[in-house]
């Protein structure tokens, strides 16, 4: 029986206010698993471009431009260290090698690359909700909020919405918005009710193996079928009919660039190198044939969830280590009968894990009159 985890509200620290447009060097490290010091919700962000420096997270310096050997990306701060400045391993993979941590892995310790903070707005595209807002835990972000709302004009304040998500990596709750009538309420409205500690089996977070490359379920370190995050569709025919793999709809990930390089490029100098971050695709849906239409195939996959004991850990201190301190890929539900085990290099997670059901699947239903002139052509031409 799966017991619902207790989240403490996140504390902001005093610490030093970064000022917009400062830059400077640092010895950057790899870090593996996805967490925010503030409660942002890594299945509506990409992990994969997420900063973990020492300075608190403040509201309007979230956005930091990081640059080595002619290549540059853009990272959310939205998690503080003990010391290190970390980075999301495919980030630092990236901008060390040129190669994706999925597809070219590297290890390695700490690495001068030059940083500068820039305007909020151009990590835009790292936020992967519809509305383009900070997505923040409603049930344990108000701590950071509200410092941000004591600031109206800040970014913070006029760009975020509460969820009712209990944890970064959004094993519990439910996948819904909440409301906030601030100042006369210091607790968010939300339709299932504050902090409701559901499972959630279609919010995964993932994150890319450090050394290994192989996609992990952030929850629970499980090795993950990669083929199933593939954005693509595809049309297979078959003696048993046809079946149309469709990438599913909604997410400002796949309406945008799916699996192209990410906007940074338009951003650098000319000199500089495109990043080729591949955005979380969408879930992908299959439909088959049948005598009246298409019809949904049924989902069989399964992944394992870890209950969460805290709303995410710290990387460590010091650079120049060998071993990440753990950010990672958040990518739509995975549809993978063929899903290991984790490896014993994988880092371990927190919690006593359980299995659920991997939802995602999209029915679709196709009348013939519409696909015949499609098919026509496919065999025809």
């Amino acid at each position: 029986m799966k017991t619902a985890p207790s989240f403490a509200f996140i504390a902001s620290a005093a610490l030093p206010v970064v000022l917009a447009g400062s830059s400077g060097s640092a010895s950057v490290t790899p870090h593996e698993s996805y967490s925010s010091s503030v409660g942002v919700l890594g299945c509506k962000i990409n992990t994969n471009r997420v900063a973990y420096w020492p300075e608190s997270v403040d509201c309007n310096n979230i956005c930091v431009k990081l640059s080595y050997g002619g290549r540059s990306v853009h990272l959310l701060r939205i998690d503080q260290s003990e010391g290190a400045h970390d980075v999301s391993y495919d980030a630092w993979n990236y901008l060390s090698t040129g190669n994706s941590a999925a597809q070219d892995p590297t290890t390695g310790g700490g690495i001068a690359m030059d940083y500068e903070y820039v305007d909020a707005g151009e990590c835009a595209d790292l936020i992967l909700t519809d509305d383009g807002k900070l997505p923040l835990s409603a049930s344990n972000s108000m701590n950071y909020l509200a410092s941000c709302l004591d600031q109206p004009s800040s970014w913070v304040a006029k760009n975020y919405q509460l969820w009712n998500v209990l944890d970064p990596v959004c094993q519990w709750g439910c996948d819904e918005k909440c409301t906030l009538d601030w100042p006369n309420a210091n607790q968010a409205d939300c339709p299932s009710g504050l902090g409701t500690a559901k499972v959630l089996t279609d919010t995964p977070v993932y994150n890319i193996q450090y050394g290994s490359g192989k996609t992990v379920l952030a929850s629970s370190g499980e090795v993950v079928n990669n083929a199933a995050a593939s954005s693509g569709s595809s049309v297979n025919f078959s003696s048993g009919g046809v079946k149309i793999t469709l990438p599913g709809g909604g997410s400002k990930a796949a309406e945008s660039n799916e699996a192209e390089a990410g906007p940074e490029a338009a951003q650098s100098s000319s000199a500089e190198s495109t990043d080729p971050t591949e955005t979380p695709a969408a879930s992908e849906s299959v439909v088959s044939a049948t005598p009246s239409g298409f019809t949904t195939l049924p989902a069989s996959s399964s992944a394992a969830a870890a209950v969460p004991t805290s709303s995410g850990s710290r990387s460590g201190s010091g650079s120049g280590s060998a071993t990440p301190s753990g950010t990672g890929v958040a990518v739509p539900s995975a549809s993978g009968s063929g899903s290991t085990a984790a490896s014993d290099s994988s880092p371990s997670s927190s919690g006593t894990p359980g299995t659920v059901q991997s939802a995602g699947r999209k029915q679709v239903t196709i009348p013939f009159a519409v696909l015949l002139p499609i098919l026509t052509v496919a065999f025809l031409g």
